[in-house]
């Protein structure tokens, strides 16, 4: 209680600019103030406000991405960006004086809302209805509001922000009224920003849970926005063509046929295949994963759990971090992520004819998460399901699998490029193009679960597809020499790193990285291709 109390006096607290922040910020404002005057374009303060940026993530590197983005639009289209911050106060803020060093000196001040009763009361009573008449977390799932599905976004939200909450099976007043509340909170105010600044743009780090899928889904929705997503690495454009619900890492699939016929690319992407699987890519799961870990052999397995049949097909399932938005992407045949391990274990466990091990999340940590498939193997006395060691290196499974089982994750493409046959029981970034098995059923997905040992190996052609995806996909993240070299991940102390990363920024504008750089030149072109067809 006494931290939330501090948390709360420290937004009314002026925030003191360090050194640092202050060089750094003199130093961008100055780059785009010469801009302005080499291109003859000085910023005029009579510009319609279309582009709207969410400014919730404080971490400098997506600060940095994001107001470059904004950037980008204002110098194509001339339109002006206004930027959504948590607080109360402008001068309590650490995030708006980054922002105004690039010109952008539009905000609303997020926390301002919950003292106007015009919202505050309609979100409270709304929670309330919601949770008197959704009763169970699959109706949750499918719910939606003013014509927009927003349930899936509202369910993912509560087992995010609930530790160790893994899956929703009826909700609960003391549970979950707090932060539906603050979904339906944020829809109110989503709406009344695009009644009123009706943008063309939004600029985000997400796209999931309410916080930032909300506004995304209510944008495409109320005026058809484009939307700019850079989550990390990864940068994804979502013109008026493009599926709301779109994966963030899907590709086109011109663009997959394309880099197919190309010998050398394929070439490539062995060569990055085998990086991968060697703990080569310095990108965190791949790290997890891969890298500093024991290989094991069937008879190593064997002498961990001796009961196992080498006659037998070895079937492997690969959980997800349970909290790490399920519903990312385009469907999934569970509610969530923990619904569908459990299910998928239950089944595999009464199948006679098959070697059934699990492997827990590489990353899994991040989301606060310990121990949750040792306790579905233990609770519901799966006997006939082996739990992979915590050493095990993954890339030994392409030497032991028959069959990879996945919810949606990249473990489905990575090891269809061996010609391993992956079941999949979602709609994930791969999915449509031949690559995995994709049951539109549950009932389908069990029959397929059933007869896992029965499954062939992929064709040449698949096996292709899947070798060049995934290598298209790490060509496909643009990732600034002007930023950070580390991210800030789920978990880690932002303010004990903020300042740190802030010298890093500065430290490689000193050393002539560019601000304007390739990922800039990327968004200006994605742009102008829009502008052109209109």
């Amino acid at each position: 209680m006494l931290g939330k109390l501090l948390s709360v006096l420290r937004q009314f607290k002026r925030y003191k600019l360090s050194d640092v922040e202050r060089d750094l910020f003199k130093e961008i404002k100055q780059f785009w103030e010469s801009e302005e005057d080499r291109s003859g374009r000085r910023q005029n303060t009579h510009t319609a406000i279309r582009v709207i940026v969410e400014g919730f993530v404080e971490c400098p590197a997506s600060i940095m991405d994001k107001a470059r983005m904004a950037k980008a639009v204002q110098e194509v289209t001339g339109e002006e960006a206004i930027v959504l911050v948590r607080g109360m106060k402008e001068s309590a803020s650490r995030v708006i004086p980054f922002y105004r060093a690039f010109g952008i000196n539009h905000f609303v001040l997020w926390w301002r809302n919950y003292l106007n009763p015009f919202v505050v009361i309609p979100a409270a009573w709304l929670a309330f209805k919601l949770i008197r008449s959704v009763r169970s977390g699959e109706k949750l799932v499918e719910y939606r509001f003013k014509g927009i599905h927003v349930g899936d976004l509202m369910y993912d939200t509560l087992i995010r922000f609930r530790p160790n909450s893994y899956t929703v099976d009826k909700l609960e007043f003391r549970k979950h009224y707090r932060l539906l509340l603050r979904a339906f909170y944020i829809f109110i105010i989503n709406e009344r920003v695009i009644k009123k600044y009706q943008p063309n743009w939004l600029i985000t780090s997400h796209n999931v849970y309410a916080e930032f899928g909300l506004l995304a889904r209510q944008m495409n929705n109320r005026v058809n926005a484009s939307i700019l997503l850079k989550d990390i690495d990864v940068y994804k454009f979502y013109g008026p063509e493009t599926k709301i619900k779109e994966h963030f890492l899907k590709v086109k699939e011109s663009d997959l046929e394309r880099v197919i016929n190309d010998d050398d690319f394929y070439e490539e992407a062995l060569k990055y295949l085998e990086e991968r699987f060697s703990g080569k890519v310095d990108q965190i799961d791949v790290i997890n994963a891969y890298r500093d870990k024991k290989e094991y052999s069937f008879e190593d397995l064997k002498k961990l759990y001796p009961d196992l049949n080498s006659s037998y097909k070895n079937v492997f399932v690969m959980s997800h971090a349970f909290s790490d938005a399920p519903h990312v992407g385009e469907g999934l045949l569970f509610k969530d992520y923990y619904q569908f391990l459990l299910e998928t274990l239950i089944c595999l466990n009464s199948v006679s004819n098959i070697n059934c091990f699990v492997k827990p999340h590489p990353s899994s940590y991040m989301w606060g998460e310990r121990g949750g498939v040792e306790q579905i193997v233990e609770e519901y006395s799966l006997n006939n399901v082996r739990i992979l060691p915590s050493d095990l290196n993954t890339n030994c499974i392409k030497e032991l699998a028959d069959c990879v089982v996945t919810g949606q994750g990249t473990a489905g493409l990575e090891f269809s490029c061996f010609g391993i046959p992956a079941i999949t029981a979602g709609k994930g970034y791969y999915s449509g193009f031949g690559i995995a098995l994709e049951p539109r059923l549950k009932e389908e997905y069990f029959e397929l679960l059933e007869n896992a040992s029965h499954l062939p190996p992929l064709n040449t052609l698949a096996k292709k597809k899947a070798v060049c995806m995934l290598y298209y996909i790490s060509k496909n993240k643009y990732h600034s020499d002007v930023l950070p070299k580390k991210h800030i991940f789920p978990g880690d102390d932002l303010g004990s790193v903020y300042i740190n990363r802030i010298s890093e920024i500065k430290g490689s504008l000193d050393t002539g990285c560019l601000i304007r750089d390739v990922f800039y030149s990327r968004v200006v072109d994605d742009i102008l291709s829009l502008a052109n067809k209109r």
